[in-house]
C-alpha cells in the first residue's frame, strides 16, 4: 500500500532537503573552528584539544546511535511533520548552547542534545518513501544523499570564511539558518502518514539492536543490514584516517587535505545525486548497491599500496562511489516494509550509520599508530585501507549471496 502523494510536495520535498543540507553543514562548520573553540575554553594545546574533540565526536555518535531509532519508531507512531521540526528546534538550541558556551562542559551538552534529537536523516528517508513510488526511491535517496554531501563540502569552506570574524560567529549563523528553516518547514511541510497506517510506540521496541533484530522477519533483511554495517565501516575509515596518512606517506598540509577530502564529498555528491539514479533505473538497485561496494573496495586497496600523489588523489574516485549504497540499497530495502515500518527501517540504517561512526574512528587510529611508529613497525601506513578493502569485499559477497528473485546485482556471480 502506498500514500498519495500530497501537495504541494516540491515545497515539502525542498524543505526535507535544505534540512539535510543543513544538518551536514553544520558538521562541516564545526571542523574547522572546533580545535580553537576548545582551546579558548580550555586554554589546552592543540594535541590535548584533539582529545576533547574526538570525545565529543565519540559523544554525539553514541547518543545518535541510542537515540535515532527511537525518533523514527517516534515518526511511525505520531507522525514524520512533528518528529522532524522538533528535531530541527532542538538542533538550533544546540547551536546556540555551543555559541554561548563559558566552559567545556557545555559544549559535551551541546553535543547530547544534538545527538539526542538527531531523527532529520531517518525521518526525512522515512518521509522520501511515503512520498515516492518504488521507481523513484532510489533517485530520491540519492538527492537526501547529495543534500548531505554538499552539506559536508561547503560547511568548512562557509565556516574559514566567517570565522574570520569571530570564532563562534559560525556557530551563531548555523543556528540562524537553522531556526529559518523550522519556519519555512512549519508552513510547507506536511504530514504523509495516515493515522489509519500510524503502529503504537512502544520504547522497548525502539532500542538500535532490537529494532534491528525486528526486521529479522523482513526477507533478506538481515543480510542487507549487514551488508549496509560493512560498507559503512569501511567508508568510516577513510576519513578517520586520511589526514594522517597523508600527512604520514607524503608530507601534505592542511590545506591539500582539505582540498582532497572535498574531491571526495564532490564525487560523493555525484555518485549519490546522479550516477545511482540512473543505475538503478537501467540495471535495479541491487547493480548500482553492487558497483558503489566494487569501487569501494578498489579504491581501498589501491590507497593501501599506493606511493604517489597523484594515484592517491585519482584513487579517491572510486573510493568515494561506495556512497551510492546509501541511495540504491536502503531504496531497495524501503520497498520490502509496509509504509508503518518506514521509520523503523530508517531509524535502523541510521542506527548501522552511527554505529560504524563510533567504531571506525575509535579503533582504526591506533591501528595506524601500530604500523607506522618508529621504530618497532612494519612501517605499513595503508593498513586501515587494507581493512576497509576487506569490509566492502565481504559486504559484497554477502550481497550477492541474498537470495532475492526481482533482481540480482550480477557482480561477482
Amino acid at each position: 500500500m502506498e500514500i498519495k502523494q500530497p501537495a504541494p510536495l516540491s515545497g515539502a520535498i525542498g524543505f526535507v532537503l535544505i534540512t539535510i543540507f543543513l544538518d551536514a553543514l553544520g558538521i562541516g562548520l564545526l571542523v574547522p573552528i572546533i580545535p580553537e573553540l576548545i582551546g579558548e575554553l580550555t586554554l589546552a594545546s592543540v594535541s590535548e584539544a584533539a582529545v576533547y574533540g574526538g570525545m565529543l565526536t565519540a559523544l554525539f555518535a553514541t547518543f545518535q546511535f541510542f537515540a535515532t531509532p527511537v525518533m523514527g519508531n517516534l515518526s511511525d507512531s505520531y507522525g514524520r511533520r512533528p518528529v522532524m521540526l522538533l528535531s530541527l528546534a532542538a538542533f538550533g538550541c544546540s547551536y546556540l548552547v555551543m555559541g554561548f558556551s563559558t566552559t567545556i562542559t557545555w559544549l559535551f551538552v551541546a553535543q547530547c542534545l544534538t545527538g539526542l534529537f538527531s531523527a532529520t536523516p531517518s525521518v526525512a528517508a522515512a518521509f522520501i518513501a511515503d512520498v515516492s513510488r518504488v521507481e523513484q526511491r532510489a533517485k530520491r535517496f540519492g538527492a537526501l544523499g547529495a543534500a548531505f554531501g554538499s552539506g559536508l563540502v561547503f560547511g568548512p569552506v562557509t565556516s574559514g570564511i566567517l570565522a574570520e570574524w569571530g570564532t563562534r560567529i559560525p556557530i551563531f549563523v548555523a543556528a540562524a539558518v537553522t531556526f529559518l528553516n523550522l519556519c519555512f518547514g512549519y508552513f510547507v511541510l506536511k504530514e504523509t502518514l495516515p493515522p489509519a497506517l500510524r503502529r503504537k510506540f512502544s520504547i522497548r521496541s525502539s532500542s538500535p539492536w532490537r529494532v534491528v533484530l525486528t526486521l529479522r522477519h523482513k526477507p533478506q533483511m538481515s543480510q542487507l543490514l549487514l551488508v549496509l554495517l560493512g560498507v559503512h565501516l569501511a567508508l568510516n575509515i577513510v576519513p578517520a584516517v586520511w589526514p594522517y596518512f597523508t600527512s604520514y606517506h607524503f608530507h601534505w598540509t592542511a590545506k591539500e587535505i582539505g582540498y582532497s577530502l572535498g574531491l571526495y564529498g564532490a564525487v560523493s555528491i555525484f555518485s549519490q545525486g546522479f550516477l545511482v539514479g540512473k543505475l538503478a533505473k537501467r540495471y535495479g538497485s541491487l547493480t548500482a548497491s553492487a558497483t558503489g561496494i566494487v569501487g569501494l573496495a578498489l579504491g581501498t586497496a589501491g590507497l593501501a599500496m599506493v606511493n604517489t600523489q597523484w594515484m592517491a588523489i585519482a584513487l579517491i574516485v572510486p573510493t568515494a562511489l561506495g556512497f551510492m549504497i546509501n541511495a540504491a540499497l536502503v531504496g531497495h530495502m524501503s520497498g520490502k516494509v509496509s509504509p508503518s515500518e518506514q521509520g523503523q527501517l530508517q531509524g535502523a540504517v541510521a542506527s548501522i550509520r552511527s554505529f560504524a561512526a563510533v567504531i571506525a574512528p575509535a579503533t582504526v587510529p591506533p591501528i595506524f599508530y601500530l604500523f607506522t611508529r618508529q621504530p618497532q613497525s612494519l612501517n605499513l601506513p595503508g593498513a586501515p585501507f587494507i581493512i576497509a578493502a576487506v569490509l566492502a569485499l565481504t559486504a559484497l559477497w554477502l550481497l550477492n549471496s541474498t537470495p532475492d528473485s526481482d533482481q540480482q546485482s550480477g557482480i561477482g556471480k
